[in-house]
């Protein structure tokens, strides 16, 4: 094979290889097993609908929320805790014992908010934006770090 091909064979592959991780997402809905802290925030469609509110606030939002979003998610990893930011408007959390409980995140109430789930307790919502400094300490409590 020629350099040329071999190229074209890794581009078609890592090409397939998205078409089919995208299609077996399903954005209306994230399920969750095992320990997890779900971040999560409008849809573009939401947030375009916010943003047209000059009084909403929408951008200070989610500027402060990914600011603090990034040391919480590095000291989540450290602990092997997993880290997801969805939009999706379910959040679905397997727990251990099979039961699942589902979160609708329209019924919040608030834009923005962490989501913690273990697997073993009832999951815990965490609604607004929360510095690393006032949510580290929840999170080692909840997750039973300390």
């Amino acid at each position: 094979m020629t350099p040329t091909m071999n190229k074209f064979i890794i581009i078609l592959i890592v090409g397939f290889g998205n078409l089919f991780a995208q299609q077996g997402r399903d954005s209306t809905k994230l399920v969750i097993i095992g320990q997890s802290a779900v971040f999560f925030g409008p849809s573009q469609q939401e947030y375009d609908s916010l943003a047209k509110d000059e009084n909403s606030g929408i951008d200070e939002i989610l500027s402060d929320f990914y600011y603090y979003q990034a040391p919480i998610a590095k000291f989540l990893k450290e602990h092997k805790i997993g880290v997801e930011l969805t939009s999706a408007p379910l959040i679905v959390a397997q727990l251990s014992d099979g039961k699942t409980q589902t979160y609708h995140r329209r019924d919040f109430g608030q834009v923005v908010g962490v989501l913690l789930i273990d697997g073993t307790q009832e999951p815990k919502v965490m609604l607004g934006v929360e510095t690393d400094v006032d949510l580290i300490p929840e999170l080692e409590k909840f997750f039973k770090l300390k």
